[in-house]
């Protein structure tokens, strides 16, 4: 089956389905980044013009997110008889109107989004929160919904793990809107860094507006350290996860969790707040609260983790094997 795939191509998650699919399809990757204001609108016009195109010789159509981007190539897919699948799982089911955030927030790119999910011949959100989250919104119009987590590649992480770690606690956001640094909670990593003098707690990979507020907000408080983005996820991200005591995502809301799950298999162990699907993709390991003084006892509580408690935690992020990814899409499809 030849698949047109819509998507962010630089993201670690959309690559690894183009990995997954291309075993038994052919994948045709069309990058979904448009940029802001006239130079956004005419890369969509031009993406919406080379999505129509390769329909013609294509079999499906395979869109990582709703968002403007799709609705047209949804429409126009159906009505040659195509497939379209739809992976839900971030802007397009977030919500949190208190900061502005998701696609409900606004009523064009809601219109595109819903339409998406209704006239799609399949959904798959990347978690269970994510399709109650798509229910929700939705009303429940939507085409039907097959819940499958996204994918990593635990083959690509160092496998030896140990306890010869620094006091050090690790987040990372590579967002550039003062939304995205709210909603990923570093302006809450930041008050807990501040009642744990003894280790030091670190952004990484923010830009832009985000980047300005982080450097703000640690004004006075002389153990945060800011990693300022683009960055590399093998050459900066990784050598930090196997140094690090815990990995802290204290988001307000996540639809999975990838640099969560990346941590775990460094053996970083977890330290999350409750929002979304924190609590599925960390399960049994690590700690939870959505209050800051019991966050900075349980930051405190991981540097003397035990070896089976770190490697627990790598063995709960295996559950997320790429391959279990494929396999379920490939049968879905």
């Amino acid at each position: 089956m030849r698949i047109v795939l819509l998507g962010p191509l630089r993201s670690s998650f959309v690559q690894t389905d183009i990995a997954e699919l291309g075993r038994t399809h052919t994948i045709i990757p069309l990058d979904t980044v448009l940029g802001k204001g006239l130079a956004g609108l005419r890369t969509l016009i031009v993406l919406t013009l080379k999505t129509l195109v390769a329909l013609v010789r294509a079999d499906a159509l395979y869109c990582w997110f709703a968002d403007y981007h799709t609705l047209v190539p949804t429409i126009a897919a159906r009505l040659m008889g195509r497939r379209v699948y739809v992976v839900a799982g971030g802007y397009d089911v977030g919500y949190l109107p208190e900061i502005n955030y998701g696609a409900r927030m606004r009523s064009v790119r809601w219109f595109c989004t819903s339409r998406t999910f209704r006239y799609a011949t399949k959904v798959f959100p990347v978690s269970e929160y994510a399709l109650r989250q798509l229910t929700m919104l939705t009303e429940g119009r939507h085409a039907p919904a097959t819940v499958i987590y996204n994918g990593v590649l635990p083959e690509k992480f160092p496998a030896g793990i140990d306890t010869d770690r620094l006091p050090l606690a690790i987040t990372v956001s590579q967002g550039d809107s003062v939304t995205e640094y709210l909603r990923k909670g570093l302006d809450r990593f930041i008050r807990i860094a501040a009642l744990v003098p003894e280790m030091t707690f670190k952004i990484i990979g923010p830009t832009g507006p985000a980047l300005e507020r982080a450097y703000r907000d640690a004004e006075g408080v002389g153990n945060v350290e800011v990693v300022p983005g683009f960055v590399s996820l093998h050459d900066v991200i990784i050598p930090n996860f196997m140094e690090a005591s815990c990995y802290c995502q204290l988001s307000y809301e996540e639809t999975f969790g990838m640099a969560v799950v990346e941590s775990m298999l460094c053996g970083c162990i977890p330290v999350t707040t409750n929002g979304g699907a924190l609590p599925e993709v960390t399960g049994p390991t690590g700690h939870r609260s959505d209050i800051d003084a019991d966050l900075a006892i349980a930051v405190r509580t991981t540097l003397t983790a035990t070896l089976p408690a770190r490697q627990a935690a790598r063995a709960y992020a295996e559950r997320f094997h790429a391959a279990r990814r494929g396999e379920r899409l490939r049968s879905a499809l």
